[in-house]
């Protein structure tokens, strides 16, 4: 008699039976043939890598049949569920991991497991940063450094970049050197390249360079106090500073001008 095996990826098993010819009488004793299909445990993920600020979480694929059983990952590090084989992308460490799924049978087949070698699961990349301050003066042999935020890669791995030309920055650390800056206002990048699955990351800060504020005054006297015109100054360099002179000098503290008539005579110092 045929068994015909209609379990998928299992041997056809057939059983022949002869009988002999005797003599003597014989009893008939039926016996049941029980074969079991071994359980399957082949399973996939859609990708080989991911990133961990990706969603959703990855789900396990089986295969040919197979079914979940009790999923564990080696090395430590990846948070897997271990009924489902869900996979914790946020709260896994960053590394290369096999994970196993183990099905303990009932039957006489025992246990089967399968393991899924080299699942990646890649840092999400960090790009923010900062300056100190976003203003800052050209002075010699002054430098500045950003600051880094946030989890992630980011400090050692990134490229700065300025425009438009003029900015003093390293591009590996971005630190700024003031005194070899142009003045100007510029848009400072910061580009992490991506790793895996995980895409490249940019931020962005505006910073403005200032020259030092440089003039010099005068005025074309000396004068006499009986006058009664309004004595201007001549301004070189930085205009729109304020005026002020020790006590006794009418003078306008927004234009610089004197008033000789007002004014106690006396030598006096003026600043801007």
């Amino acid at each position: 008699i045929p068994f015909t095996n209609t379990v998928a990826n299992f041997q056809t098993i057939y059983i022949r039976v002869e009988s002999i010819a005797v003599t003597t009488c014989f009893s008939v004793i039926p016996v049941n043939l029980v074969v079991n299909a071994s359980a399957g445990a082949t399973f996939e993920y859609s990708a080989a890598s991911y990133c961990k600020n990706e969603t959703p979480n990855p789900q396990p694929i089986y295969i040919g049949g197979g079914l979940a059983g009790s999923f564990t990952a080696t090395p430590e590090g990846l948070v897997i569920d271990g009924a489902t084989g869900e996979i914790n992308l946020s709260a896994s460490a960053a590394g290369t991991y096999d994970i196993t799924n183990t099905i303990v049978d009932a039957g006489p087949c025992g246990n089967v497991s399968f393991t899924l070698n080299n699942i990646v699961i890649n840092e999400a990349g960090n790009a923010d940063f900062t300056y100190p301050e976003s203003t800052y003066c050209s002075f010699g042999g002054i430098t500045v450094s950003p600051i880094f935020s946030g989890t992630g890669g980011g400090a050692s791995t990134g490229i700065f970049t300025a425009t438009p030309e003029g900015l003093s920055i390293n591009p590996t650390t971005g630190e700024i050197d003031l005194g070899a800056s142009l003045p100007g206002t510029y848009e400072i990048t910061f580009t992490v390249a991506g790793e895996g699955a995980c895409p490249g990351v940019t931020d962005s800060f505006i910073m403005s360079i200032f020259g030092p504020s440089i003039a010099s005054i005068s005025y074309n006297g000396p004068f006499c106090n009986t006058s009664t015109n309004i004595e201007p100054v001549t301004i070189t360099g930085i205009t729109g500073g304020i005026f002020s002179s020790t006590d006794g000098l009418t003078i306008d503290t927004t234009t610089g001008a004197i008033n000789p008539s007002t004014s106690i005579p006396g030598t006096y110092t003026v600043t801007y």
